[in-house]
């Protein structure tokens, strides 16, 4: 799809806001404060294997959205430069509504895509490139996946935490609390992370 959707809502607003790929610098600014006004972030590390860090953000109308987390190492741009992304799982075209009925159903444990790159820096006898599975962290229906990351894969070391998610999923209302007890919160993840903080905060500025 042309357009992108962009991870916020406005207030009294339950759809998420869709923007322009050419809307001006200063409306994608004042849009993606919202990110930080309205979202509220929550972190799994080690998926499946060693430093698979994610990053959800959540709004308080339940739409989250999933990245990777500053401590990912595709985020090490001296060491891989992403190359593809290849989609996993895809949308249920027909998917309608406010609560997007016939919405796809995806787990917590299931694939979202895998996201190819190229070793820059090998170590001896590390293959010249590698890919690393994302997941959805969450139980609940996938709304969106970032089709712009097909054509523009470089947006995930780029803009790793806005334009670079991976999908928008939804979760029931009443299961919320119960899967995000197994998260970090921002707050946690920064001091269980205290010794490379520095290159952490690097990472989420952008």
């Amino acid at each position: 799809m042309d357009l992108k959707r962009k991870f916020h809502c406005e207030d009294n607003e339950d759809d998420l806001i869709i923007l322009n790929e050419n809307a001006s610098k200063s409306k994608l600014a004042h849009y993606l404060s919202y990110t930080e006004r309205y979202f509220k972030k929550y972190y799994k590390l080690n998926i499946k294997y060693p430093n698979n860090d994610h990053l959800i953000m959540m709004h308080s109308n339940r739409v989250a959205v999933c990245f990777i987390a500053p401590s990912h190492p595709i985020l090490n741009i001296k060491k891989y430069k992403v190359i593809k992304i290849e989609y996993i799982q895809n949308v249920n075209e027909e998917m309608s509504g406010k609560h997007k009925h016939h919405a796809k159903n995806v787990n917590a444990n299931q694939p979202l895509c895998k996201v190819y790159c190229d070793v820059l820096e090998k170590e001896e006898k590390e293959p010249g490139e590698k890919y690393f599975i994302i997941y959805g962290c969450l139980n609940a229906k996938l709304i969106e996946i970032n089709e712009r990351l097909i054509k523009k894969p470089e947006l995930i070391q780029e803009k790793p935490h806005t334009e670079g998610f991976f999908a928008i999923l939804m979760p029931k209302l009443d299961s919320i609390s119960d899967q995000l007890s197994d998260f970090l919160t921002h707050s946690e993840y920064l001091n269980k992370n205290k010794n490379s903080n520095d290159k952490i905060n690097d990472n989420i500025m952008e």
